[in-house]
């Protein structure tokens, strides 16, 4: 069904038993639902029709780059009966186009795949009736199409408008191609909107489907198109709009593309940077964030309801940064609203009237570095909403009532103001909008639309992989002591060691180490009862860790080494970054930050940022890839993708020792690191049993107390934490119940006089509350135990014997 609008008034068209209302700025509707569809060839069922190559008034098909055979039923744009093509072909995707029904437009090159007579491939046009726009002010229109790709190379997918006949211009296309920056992977029941500006003087203009190349696989489905006509008065109405291009920054200021009222002050030059097909302003996380001045106008932000917008790429995790915003949080009540990050997802946070603190939403889909997103966050009064890349992620209705706003806190673009500290952003923004309304779902995709080609594709962003100068925290609570642990799932000893690892090697040399350690006593060589043991210290008769599902009852109430810190340092800062999500779901907890990633590269370049940017206490780094590898083929040394992957994981520790060894030089930290496994496999590429190649993994630790030997007798697993506490200088209660101890250094010994009798301490080890003779100590000058003790006074070493 079409209807092309001549007049000013709404008008109202009866056709094919559908009634439509439309208003002046809709130029064209079609359903596709008015085209009689017959039975022909085999396709018809029972008479009834389910697709026709005959096309609505007034449009007009070109199949003239078909291929020269004699199958023609399904070559180029047809019209199909919607519930009878879904039932078509053998993928599944077909039947996820919920948004259409009745007839659909369909470029089905899948169909061909069955024909024996069907060669080459097609390349087919469907274009709409002129479209009269002579009595129209619009400058501005948009083609809005409900849309399904199945993406099969070579085929293309485009559209693309042509104004009183001069040459077509292509206004939105899809490609199989990877290498093309159109490239577009199957996506289903979506809702596409092309925009174009009118050229000066034309009257008319007609659009053009193109279905390009396809072969023997791959269809687009089309339905519901509408071309409307967008003048100057139905922009959506903003509070301020600041796009980092090189049009709008000058002299050190982004402009308000709103009224221009509130211009945005960088703090100096401007580094912009085009990447992913989107300028925008390279933040590094040193630079002062963009500072939103408004000296001659007072702010009046929305009270009722507002959307926050952002084009946003983050090069970098922290705890929590800001995107956009203006809050106060360490007021009561808090003030404002923010559009921001934490260490895994993106949030949308704000202060209504009916709450004391501040309300917060996040997205369910963790966000990847180097990429951009479109990030939305709504607020209608009642619901805050969040949308990531057009799509709704979650809702929330604890806050309520009119928006409490800050008078004396600025709006900041690429930072959020806490009390202390500023919460940089480090990456790239496009644009950020303040909206007075809170916008619709369908207007949400709109915004989205307008820069999709951008989204998912790998950017090059100006020192992506280099991090800030390393920050000198001075309130930690261990002084200059940090506490690195690598953990690389699945490395079974002799292909580690037949494999070409420089970096572990070179920590080899300059620690303690064994290829000799103990994954298990008895209990399963899998990864949840594995790493449960080395991040809790016990066996799993204890942590009650038996499998991959935690599925044990009562299990996993033993504390992580997390929980042992906190009781001793509540401020501690803790970090697990892991490949393996369950580690952070079931394993770890009291942590600071938390991080999943689904790739090694990039956890890598998260984690080593992590390192310089903040210096946590203690960082967990959990690689996984090896253990993929050698379930593909085997986990023994003569498996080269195995090797491969072990060689390639060992630069990855290579980077992560780069920034331990920056901190350590620059800061004079006393960092303690530990290379670990959970557990090794078998040449089937299996693992869970107890043999030798299971239960056998590599242990290193090295650091400024360690002495370079091999470790004796061989460590366990559980010797892990009880080292790391060690080196933290915390004392381990006999209550605690660990089943390890301290190896590759012996920590500091610790004498106090109390009483008749002394009292040792080994942080780690043990404390040995028994009095101790004063009496008579024997002199030993050549004694050689390791537990001495020197008088100052005396330079001779003493033998303290015990009771």
């Amino acid at each position: 069904m079409q209807q092309i609008m001549m007049r000013t008034t709404i008008l109202c068209c009866f056709l094919c038993t559908q009634l439509y209302s439309f208003a002046e700025n809709q130029l064209l509707i079609e359903s596709f639902d008015g085209v009689p569809l017959l039975p022909q060839g085999v396709e018809g069922a029972g008479g009834k029709g389910v697709w026709s190559n005959t096309t609505p008034t007034g449009w007009l098909l070109n199949d003239a780059q078909l291929p020269a055979d004699d199958f023609t039923r399904w070559e180029g744009w047809r019209f199909v009966d919607a519930s009878w093509w879904n039932l078509q072909g053998t993928d599944p995707l077909r039947s996820l186009f919920h948004r259409a029904s009745g007839v659909l437009l369909v470029a089905d090159a899948n169909a061909r795949k069955t024909a024996p007579d069907a060669s080459g491939t097609m390349s087919s046009y469907l274009s709409t009736p002129p479209i009269d726009i002579s009595h129209l002010k619009a400058s501005r229109f948009e083609v809005r199409f409900d849309s399904s790709w199945h993406s099969v190379a070579p085929m293309a997918g485009n559209l693309s408008v042509s104004f009183d006949g001069m040459p077509s211009i292509q206004i939105f296309r899809y490609d199989s191609d990877p290498n093309s920056p159109s490239f577009q992977l199957d996506t289903w029941n979506e809702k596409v909107c092309a925009v174009f500006e009118k050229r000066p003087g034309v009257d008319s203009f007609v659009l053009t489907l193109g279905m390009l190349h396809a072969g023997q696989d791959g269809w687009w489905a089309i339905d519901n198109l509408e071309v409307i006509a967008v003048d100057e008065s139905d922009r959506l109405e903003v509070g301020g709009h600041w796009m980092f291009s090189s049009d709008r920054v000058h002299h050190g200021f982004v402009e308000d593309m709103d009224e221009g009222l509130y211009p945005g002050n960088l703090g100096g030059p401007a580094a912009l940077h085009e990447t992913g097909g989107l300028e925008g302003l390279w933040l590094d996380g040193k630079c002062p964030p963009v500072e939103v001045e408004s000296p001659d106008v007072p702010r009046e932000w929305p009270s009722k309801e507002m959307t926050l917008e952002a084009w946003v790429a983050l090069a970098a995790p922290a705890r929590f940064g800001g995107i956009l915003s203006a809050s106060r949080q360490h007021t009561s009540p808090q003030e404002g609203w923010v559009l921001g990050f934490n260490s895994a997802r993106f949030t949308f946070g704000l202060a209504s009237e009916d709450h004391e603190r501040m309300t917060f939403v996040d997205t369910q889909t963790p966000y990847a570095l180097g990429q951009w997103y479109h990030l939305v966050g709504t607020y209608d009064g009642v619901t805050q909403r969040i949308y990531l890349n057009g799509k709704l992620e979650a809702t929330r209705t604890l806050a309520s009532g009119e928006i409490r706003h800050t008078d004396s806190a600025p709006l900041m673009i690429g930072a959020h103001p806490t009390e202390t500290v500023l919460r940089k952003l480090q990456g790239m923004i496009h644009e950020v909008r303040v909206h007075t309304t809170a916008l619709t779902p369908h207007e949400v995709m709109e915004q989205f639309t307008r820069h999709k080609t951008s989204v998912e594709q790998t950017l090059k962003m100006p020192e992506l992989t280099q991090c800030t100068i390393p920050v000198r925290r001075n309130n930690s609570p261990f002084g200059t002591r940090r506490a690195l642990i690598i953990g690389m799932d699945g490395c079974r000893v002799d292909s580690l060691r037949a494999a070409s690892t420089p970096h572990l090697d070179a920590l080899v040399e300059s620690g303690a180490y064994s290829f000799d350690g103990r994954a298990s006593i008895g209990q399963p060589t899998v990864s949840g009862p594995g790493w449960s043991s080395i991040l809790k210290g016990v066996w799993a008769d204890k942590h009650r860790v038996l499998n991959n599902a935690f599925s044990f009852p009562g299990g996993g109430g033993y504390p992580h080494v997390f929980e042992r810190i906190r009781q001793f340092h509540p401020d501690a800062y803790l970090s697990s970054l892991v490949h393996w999500a369950p580690i952070n779901e079931h394993i770890v907890s009291a942590e600071t930050l938390q991080m999943v990633e689904d790739s090694d590269v990039r956890l890598t370049a998260n984690a080593a940022c992590h390192i310089l940017n903040e210096g946590p206490d203690v960082l967990f780094v959990h690689l996984d890839e090896s253990d993929g590898a050698g379930h593909a083929a085997g986990f023994h040394p003569g498996n080269s993708q195995y090797l491969a992957t072990l060689s390639r994981l060992d630069g990855y520790i290579g980077t992560l020792m780069d920034a331990v060894n920056r901190r350590r030089n620059e800061l004079g930290e006393d960092w303690l690191v530990i290379f670990c496994s959970d557990h090794g496999g078998t040449s089937a590429g299996t693992h869970g049993g107890l043999s030798l190649n299971e239960l056998k993994v590599p242990l290193i630790i090295q650091g400024r107390q360690v002495p370079s030997r091999d470790v004796q007798p061989a460590p366990l697993n559980t010797d892990i934490i009880p080292t790391v506490l060690a080196h933290l200088g915390i004392e381990v209660p006999s209550s605690w119940g660990l089943e390890g101890q301290t190896v590759g250094f012996i920590p500091k010994l610790s004498i106090k006089a109390e009483n008749a009798g002394l009292t040792l301490r080994w942080p780690g080890i043990a404390t040995l509350e028994s009095s101790v003779s004063m009496e008579k100590w024997k002199a030993l000058p050549q004694a050689r135990s390791p537990h001495r003790h020197r008088p100052s006074s005396v330079q001779r070493f003493y033998r303290l014997t015990l009771p």
